[in-house]
C-alpha cells in the first residue's frame, strides 16, 4: 500500500489578509515558517519518503523545512501550482491538470509515502475528487494535512483530520 500526505503550505503575508494569490510567487511569513516546523514535527512518524512541491515559493519552502526535518528530497511538479486566476484558468482546467498528476505520482513513483506540498485549491480539489463529492467553501489550515491510503486502484483518506470533519457533514435539508 501506497500513502500521500497532502498539505498546504504555511502562513503567507496575503493569507493573513484574505487575499486570493493564484500564481502570484508570495513567501512564507515567520508564522508560516513556524507553522511549517510544526507540519515538519507532526509528518515525522508518517515515514515520508519524497516530496513533490509545487514551484510557487510558499509551497517550496514548506517542502524545504518539512523535508530537512525528514531526510527526504523533493520533486518538483508544476502541474501541482494552484489555479492560474490571473492567466484565466478555469476550474475544470485546473482540475484536469491536477487529477492526473496525482495519479501519476501514485502509479509510477518507486516511493511508498509521499509528501504534496501544494496550496489551498490543489489540496481541495484532491480531497474533493477522492471523496468524490464536492465540499462547502472552506480553507485547509495553513501547514494543515491530510493523508490517503492508495491500495493499488483506488485513494481512501487514511483518517479525517480534525479541521475536516466539520465540512464533511451532510448539510442538505
Amino acid at each position: 500500500m501506497k500513502k500521500l500526505c497532502i498539505f498546504r503550505h504555511g502562513q503567507t503575508d496575503w493569507n493573513r489578509e484574505g487575499r486570493n494569490m493564484g500564481w502570484a510567487d508570495i513567501p512564507l511569513n515567520g508564522t508560516g515558517r513556524e507553522q511549517a516546523n510544526k507540519l515538519a514535527e507532526d509528518l515525522q512518524n508518517v515515514g515520508l519518503e519524497v516530496i513533490y512541491s509545487s514551484p510557487s515559493s510558499r509551497c517550496i519552502e514548506t517542502a524545504q523545512i518539512v523535508a530537512k526535518f525528514n531526510n527526504v528530497k523533493i520533486i518538483m511538479d508544476n502541474s501541482l501550482q494552484e489555479r492560474n486566476i490571473s492567466g484565466g484558468e478555469s476550474m475544470t482546467r485546473h482540475e484536469q491538470r491536477v487529477i492526473p498528476a496525482i495519479n501519476n505520482i501514485i502509479k509510477t513513483s518507486a516511493h511508498n509515502i509521499m509528501g504534496i506540498s501544494t496550496s489551498n485549491g490543489t489540496a481541495l480539489w484532491i480531497l474533493e475528487n477522492v471523496l468524490g463529492r464536492e465540499l462547502p467553501p472552506f480553507n485547509i489550515p495553513n501547514a494543515g494535512y491530510y493523508c490517503l491510503d492508495w491500495d493499488g486502484e483506488n485513494l481512501k483518506l487514511s483518517e479525517v483530520p480534525e479541521w475536516l470533519a466539520p465540512h464533511l457533514i451532510n448539510r442538505s435539508s
